[in-house]
């Protein structure tokens, strides 16, 4: 019985993402969010900019939710004060205010990410979760390069 000294690696994960022979996947508490094929991706590049999906698109629906929260924050304060009817409806859209609030900062936060660039000219957004170590980020590239990933250091997103 032989035994081989080729140590071959099937997938390697870190910081909320994992590549792998089939292709790269989003992780995050251990289980996949979504996955993208390694034939439909041309590149991966690592980025430091926006780490949501859409930053404008998430900005401007947080900003809507705040205000529709807001709409019936005068009535509220009136009724407190001066007494009349007060809705159901009102006090729960009250709710939308840290729905929202919590958009906005998921939207605007900045940090690494890998950015794959698609076949078909799409983009998606891995953002890198947890302290990062750039000892572990690098052992990350190089472990992805292994597994004939092309990878692109640097950039602002």
């Amino acid at each position: 019985m032989t035994q081989s000294s080729e140590f071959t690696v099937d997938y390697v994960e870190s910081m909320g993402v994992r590549f792998s022979q089939k292709g790269v996947a989003h992780m995050e508490g251990g289980q996949r969010l979504w996955f993208v094929p390694k034939e439909k991706i041309r590149y991966v590049t690592l980025r430091h900019g926006y780490q949501a999906e859409r930053p404008l698109v998430q900005t401007l629906f947080s900003a809507a939710l705040i205000l529709i929260g807001l709409y019936p924050l005068p009535h509220l304060i009136l009724w407190a004060f001066a007494g009349g009817k007060a809705y159901d409806v009102e006090f729960l859209l009250l709710l939308l205010i840290p729905l929202g609030a919590w958009f906005l900062k998921d939207g605007l936060k900045r940090g690494l990410y890998f950015e794959l660039t698609l076949v078909d000219e799409g983009r998606r957004k891995i953002p890198l979760q947890r302290p990062l170590e750039f000892v572990m980020l690098k052992w990350i590239i190089t472990q992805a390069e292994a597994l004939g990933y092309v990878i692109n250091r640097g950039g602002e997103g």
